[in-house]
């Protein structure tokens, strides 16, 4: 078991890392086909969408239930990849682009959720901790995509020679060791209630965040920055573990499929909206608007009622 929990956590690290390469670059494709710097919300938008698209279709064809999910893994990783790999073609014009990454973001339908349908196949107890590397929210891209944002802005305001690239990566990453030390306390810990907690929190960065991202300490401004990294993230293998415990076993590939598809549909509404208000609203406030994805979650979350698998774990305790 532990074994295949290993190539599990592999494989999603690898494959899911397409979803970002793009942006990793961005600044050699504005200079070489002389884009506008907004061209960034776009790029991200494309995976998005290629990725929603991809979800409807899977979903549409139940595709992870029917066919082996680690032979669907297997294929859209390889497809996706060579997607992504032409985005290195000898002057591609932006349209080629976006058109490479939207086909990238269709056959990571492929490998996200289908990770997920796999990871919930081999673990059923314990799924929180087996989930740990997945699962998203609202705000969690679009905080992602505009990290090199804030760290710029932020340069440019205090004159800093604060390593843009380093930084971003740093604040990204560490959001796994969250997923991890989440996983790990579901063990111990209702899933719902962590995920609530880490919502909350994630919730006060986007209200707070005015307060310390031109805060005139570079060490501050980072603690905020790397916090709001961390509980961004952490809630992520939670919401899929209360998803794999909501969905009938038979269909479980299709229901987060589904989930991830309206899930990340609403990325796209986020991070074109943070991407076009960003020319009225000053950089200090613009991340205010990400609080309304916690808000609207803590609650859903506080409405909800216990999964059947956690009532039946819970009277399992409580006989014990």
């Amino acid at each position: 078991m532990k074994k295949v929990l290993a190539i599990i956590v592999i494989s999603q690290f690898f494959c899911t890392s397409l979803w970002f390469a793009g942006n990793a670059i961005l600044p050699d494709i504005i200079t070489t086909l002389h884009l506008d710097h907004t061209f960034l919300a776009h790029l991200t938008s494309a995976v998005q969408f290629g990725f929603i698209t991809g979800t409807l279709v899977f979903a549409l064809f139940t595709i992870s239930d029917r066919f082996s999910p680690s032979w669907v893994f297997f294929i859209s990783a390889l497809v996706a990849a060579l997607c992504n790999l032409a985005v290195s073609l000898e002057n591609i014009p932006p349209s080629g682009l976006l058109c490479f990454r939207f086909l990238t973001g269709f056959f990571l339908a492929g490998i996200y959720p289908v990770g997920m349908k796999i990871a919930s196949d081999y673990y059923q107890k314990g799924l929180g901790k087996s989930l740990g590397f997945f699962g998203h929210m609202w705000e969690l891209y679009t905080f992602w995509a505009f990290v090199p944002v804030m760290l710029t802005a932020y340069k440019n305001h205090q004159n800093s020679t604060l390593n843009v690239a380093l930084y971003s990566f740093l604040i990204i990453a560490a959001g796994g060791g969250a997923c991890v030390l989440s996983g790990l306390l579901s063990q111990s810990f209702k899933p719902k209630n962590l995920a609530t907690l880490a919502l909350f929190l994630s919730g006060l960065c986007c209200l707070f965040s005015p307060l310390f991202l031109l805060q005139s300490s570079v060490l501050v401004f980072l603690a905020f920055l790397f916090f709001w990294g961390l509980v961004v993230i952490a809630d992520s293998p939670l919401f899929s573990t209360l998803v794999a415990q909501y969905a009938p076993e038979e269909s479980r590939g299709t229901s987060l499929t589904i989930v991830n598809c309206i899930g990340f549909a609403i990325t796209i509404v986020s991070i074109q909206s943070i991407g076009a208000l960003s020319t009225y609203i000053h950089e200090r406030y613009i991340y205010l608007l990400l609080a309304i994805g916690p808000i609207f979650g803590l609650g859903a979350l506080l409405r909800g009622e216990e999964s059947p698998l956690e009532l039946n774990l819970n009277r399992t305790h409580t006989r014990n």
